[in-house]
């Protein structure tokens, strides 16, 4: 019988920026690295993200920056990540194209 691991996690919201403080806001960066670090260990099949990856709907260059980096852990290590958007994900500017979109792309 063949054994498939994945991580499921959701609520992510990249971006949050909490009593407005920077260091703060890296924590939610960090938490999806050791996420991916722990995904990488434990030598997972998949990650799913279940909504809400972003905080807001018009991110920040920084909570984009910091998802990509994290991502491409993930894409080094051969580890598919599948995110459904959330309400926080979808673009504010049409419903077909949103940044989880344009990180698949990349």
């Amino acid at each position: 019988m063949t054994k498939i691991q994945f991580i499921h996690c959701g609520d992510l919201h990249i971006g949050t920026n909490v009593y407005n403080n920077i260091e703060r806001k890296r924590d939610f960066v960090l938490s999806l690295k050791d996420m991916a670090e722990y995904a990488i260990e434990q030598k997972v099949d998949f990650v799913i993200i279940s909504g809400d990856f972003f905080n807001k709907k018009q991110i920040d260059p920084d909570a984009l920056e910091g998802a990509m980096e994290v991502l491409s852990i993930l894409k080094v290590a051969k580890i598919d990540v599948i995110v459904i958007e959330g309400n926080h994900d979808t673009s504010i500017y049409t419903e077909d194209i949103s940044w989880l979109y344009f990180l698949s792309k990349k």
